[in-house]
Protein backbone atom coordinates (compact mmCIF):
# COMPACT_ATOMS: atom_id res chain seq x y z
CA UNK A 1 0.00 0.00 0.00
CA UNK A 2 1.00 3.65 -0.52
CA UNK A 3 0.62 5.79 2.60
CA UNK A 4 0.50 9.49 3.47
CA UNK A 5 1.73 10.38 6.95
CA UNK A 6 2.54 13.52 8.89
CA UNK A 7 6.07 14.11 10.12
CA UNK A 8 6.44 12.55 13.59
CA UNK A 9 9.04 12.46 16.33
CA UNK A 10 10.05 8.91 17.33
CA UNK A 11 6.65 7.80 16.05
CA UNK A 12 4.12 5.59 17.74
CA UNK A 13 3.67 1.94 16.81
CA UNK A 14 0.41 2.76 15.06
CA UNK A 15 2.33 5.17 12.82
CA UNK A 16 5.13 2.63 12.32
CA UNK A 17 2.64 -0.04 11.30
CA UNK A 18 1.83 2.06 8.24
CA UNK A 19 5.45 3.11 7.76
CA UNK A 20 6.82 -0.43 7.63
CA UNK A 21 3.96 -2.01 5.71
CA UNK A 22 3.93 0.56 2.92
CA UNK A 23 5.44 0.22 -0.51
CA UNK A 24 5.71 4.00 -0.74
CA UNK A 25 5.44 6.72 1.91
CA UNK A 26 4.79 10.41 1.45
CA UNK A 27 5.35 12.71 4.41
CA UNK A 28 3.07 15.74 4.45
CA UNK A 29 5.20 18.72 5.52
CA UNK A 30 3.11 21.54 4.06
CA UNK A 31 0.26 21.01 6.50
CA UNK A 32 -0.45 23.62 9.19
CA UNK A 33 1.67 22.82 12.23
CA UNK A 34 -0.40 21.57 15.16
CA UNK A 35 0.66 22.01 18.75
CA UNK A 36 0.38 18.99 21.07
CA UNK A 37 0.77 16.58 18.17
CA UNK A 38 3.19 13.75 17.43
CA UNK A 39 5.18 16.13 15.25
CA UNK A 40 7.30 17.12 18.23
CA UNK A 41 6.42 14.70 21.02
CA UNK A 42 6.67 11.01 21.81
CA UNK A 43 5.83 8.75 24.75
CA UNK A 44 8.11 6.20 26.39
CA UNK A 45 7.62 3.79 29.29
CA UNK A 46 9.40 5.12 32.38
CA UNK A 47 9.65 3.92 35.97
CA UNK A 48 6.67 6.05 37.02
CA UNK A 49 4.55 5.16 34.01
CA UNK A 50 4.20 6.56 30.48
CA UNK A 51 6.34 9.67 30.01
CA UNK A 52 5.76 12.14 27.18
CA UNK A 53 8.82 14.03 25.96
CA UNK A 54 8.50 17.16 23.83
CA UNK A 55 10.94 18.87 21.52
CA UNK A 56 10.51 22.64 22.06
CA UNK A 57 10.00 24.70 18.92
CA UNK A 58 10.22 28.38 18.15
CA UNK A 59 6.68 29.63 18.50
CA UNK A 60 5.02 29.26 15.11
CA UNK A 61 2.70 31.84 13.63
CA UNK A 62 -0.85 30.89 12.69
CA UNK A 63 -0.97 28.44 9.80
CA UNK A 64 2.81 27.91 9.76
CA UNK A 65 3.66 24.87 7.60
CA UNK A 66 5.37 22.03 9.42
CA UNK A 67 8.34 22.35 7.07
CA UNK A 68 9.11 25.82 8.49
CA UNK A 69 9.14 24.85 12.18
CA UNK A 70 12.49 25.44 13.87
CA UNK A 71 13.71 23.70 17.02
CA UNK A 72 14.34 25.89 20.07
CA UNK A 73 17.59 25.32 21.96
CA UNK A 74 17.19 27.87 24.76
CA UNK A 75 16.68 25.00 27.19
CA UNK A 76 18.82 21.84 27.49
CA UNK A 77 16.00 19.61 26.34
CA UNK A 78 18.25 17.26 24.35
CA UNK A 79 20.22 16.34 27.46
CA UNK A 80 16.97 15.81 29.38
CA UNK A 81 15.64 13.50 26.67
CA UNK A 82 18.88 11.52 26.67
CA UNK A 83 18.73 11.05 30.43
CA UNK A 84 15.07 10.01 30.29
CA UNK A 85 15.74 7.44 27.55
CA UNK A 86 18.76 6.02 29.39
CA UNK A 87 16.81 5.83 32.65
CA UNK A 88 13.82 4.14 30.99
CA UNK A 89 15.69 1.69 28.77
CA UNK A 90 19.22 1.34 30.12
CA UNK A 91 18.44 -2.16 31.37
CA UNK A 92 16.34 -3.24 28.40
CA UNK A 93 17.57 -6.21 26.32
CA UNK A 94 18.67 -4.21 23.27
CA UNK A 95 19.82 -0.89 24.70
CA UNK A 96 23.47 -1.94 24.41
CA UNK A 97 22.91 -2.64 20.71
CA UNK A 98 20.96 0.46 19.70
CA UNK A 99 21.22 2.99 22.52
CA UNK A 100 24.42 4.68 21.38
CA UNK A 101 23.09 5.30 17.87
CA UNK A 102 19.78 6.66 19.16
CA UNK A 103 21.37 8.98 21.70
CA UNK A 104 23.87 10.24 19.12
CA UNK A 105 21.03 12.00 17.29
CA UNK A 106 20.68 14.32 20.28
CA UNK A 107 24.26 15.47 19.82
CA UNK A 108 23.37 17.02 16.44
CA UNK A 109 21.92 20.51 16.42
CA UNK A 110 19.13 20.20 13.86
CA UNK A 111 17.64 23.52 12.82
CA UNK A 112 14.32 22.23 11.53
CA UNK A 113 12.03 19.78 13.28
CA UNK A 114 11.35 17.79 10.09
CA UNK A 115 15.09 17.17 9.71
CA UNK A 116 15.36 15.77 13.24
CA UNK A 117 12.33 13.57 12.60
CA UNK A 118 13.71 12.44 9.24
CA UNK A 119 17.02 11.47 10.86
CA UNK A 120 15.12 9.21 13.25
CA UNK A 121 13.35 7.40 10.40
CA UNK A 122 16.62 7.03 8.52
CA UNK A 123 18.24 5.54 11.62
CA UNK A 124 15.37 3.10 12.13
CA UNK A 125 15.67 2.02 8.50
CA UNK A 126 19.38 1.40 8.98
CA UNK A 127 19.13 -0.40 12.33
CA UNK A 128 16.30 -2.63 11.15
CA UNK A 129 17.97 -3.20 7.77
CA UNK A 130 14.75 -2.26 6.05
CA UNK A 131 14.88 0.18 3.11
CA UNK A 132 12.13 2.77 3.04
CA UNK A 133 10.92 4.70 0.01
CA UNK A 134 9.95 8.14 1.34
CA UNK A 135 9.12 11.35 -0.47
CA UNK A 136 8.02 14.73 0.83
CA UNK A 137 4.92 16.63 -0.20
CA UNK A 138 5.40 19.60 -2.50
CA UNK A 139 2.13 21.23 -1.46
CA UNK A 140 -0.83 20.64 0.81
CA UNK A 141 -2.85 18.72 -1.77
CA UNK A 142 -2.83 15.01 -0.85
CA UNK A 143 -2.15 12.32 -3.46
CA UNK A 144 -4.99 10.58 -5.25
CA UNK A 145 -7.33 8.01 -3.74
CA UNK A 146 -4.91 5.15 -4.37
CA UNK A 147 -3.00 6.30 -1.29
CA UNK A 148 -3.98 5.45 2.28
CA UNK A 149 -4.34 8.68 4.26
CA UNK A 150 -2.97 8.00 7.76
CA UNK A 151 -2.57 11.63 8.79
CA UNK A 152 -5.23 11.12 11.44
CA UNK A 153 -2.70 9.45 13.76
CA UNK A 154 -2.05 11.60 16.83
CA UNK A 155 -2.13 11.73 20.64
CA UNK A 156 -5.94 11.91 20.67
CA UNK A 157 -6.52 9.04 18.23
CA UNK A 158 -7.17 5.56 19.61
CA UNK A 159 -5.41 2.75 17.78
CA UNK A 160 -8.17 0.39 18.92
CA UNK A 161 -10.51 2.21 16.54
CA UNK A 162 -8.15 1.57 13.61
CA UNK A 163 -9.12 -1.78 12.10
CA UNK A 164 -5.84 -1.98 10.18
CA UNK A 165 -3.64 -2.07 13.27
CA UNK A 166 -5.74 -3.24 16.20
CA UNK A 167 -4.77 -6.93 16.01
CA UNK A 168 -1.06 -6.30 15.63
CA UNK A 169 -0.77 -3.63 18.33
CA UNK A 170 -2.90 -5.53 20.83
CA UNK A 171 -0.14 -8.14 21.12
CA UNK A 172 1.95 -7.60 24.25
CA UNK A 173 5.71 -7.88 24.61
CA UNK A 174 7.81 -7.72 27.74
CA UNK A 175 8.53 -4.20 28.98
CA UNK A 176 10.94 -3.18 31.74
CA UNK A 177 8.23 -1.79 33.99
CA UNK A 178 5.27 -3.99 33.11
CA UNK A 179 5.46 -5.53 36.58
CA UNK A 180 4.52 -2.08 37.97
CA UNK A 181 2.16 -0.66 35.37
CA UNK A 182 1.10 -3.56 33.18
CA UNK A 183 1.65 -3.60 29.44
CA UNK A 184 1.60 -0.15 27.82
CA UNK A 185 0.53 -0.39 24.14
CA UNK A 186 1.29 1.91 21.25
CA UNK A 187 4.22 3.79 22.76
CA UNK A 188 7.06 5.30 20.75
CA UNK A 189 8.87 2.87 18.48
CA UNK A 190 11.84 3.33 20.84
CA UNK A 191 10.04 1.15 23.36
CA UNK A 192 9.65 -1.73 20.93
CA UNK A 193 13.16 -1.27 19.53
CA UNK A 194 14.87 -1.50 22.92
CA UNK A 195 12.75 -4.42 24.09
CA UNK A 196 12.51 -6.48 20.89
CA UNK A 197 15.44 -5.42 18.72
CA UNK A 198 15.06 -6.74 15.19
CA UNK A 199 11.72 -8.15 16.32
CA UNK A 200 10.23 -4.72 15.53
CA UNK A 201 9.41 -5.72 11.97
CA UNK A 202 7.84 -9.12 12.72
CA UNK A 203 5.72 -7.41 15.39
CA UNK A 204 4.47 -4.74 13.03
CA UNK A 205 4.17 -6.89 9.91
CA UNK A 206 2.36 -9.87 11.38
Amino acid sequence: MKVVLNSACWPSLQYCFYLFNATEVQLQVHDHYERRSFRNRYTISAANGPLTLSVPVIRPTDKSPTASIRICYKEKWAHQHQRSIESAYGKSPYFDFFGEAVLALYQVRYEYLIDFNAAQIQLLSKLLRYPLTITYSENYTPPDASWVDARFIGPTSDFRQDANVVLALAQSYQQCFDFKHGFQPNLSVLDLLFHEGLGVLPYLQR
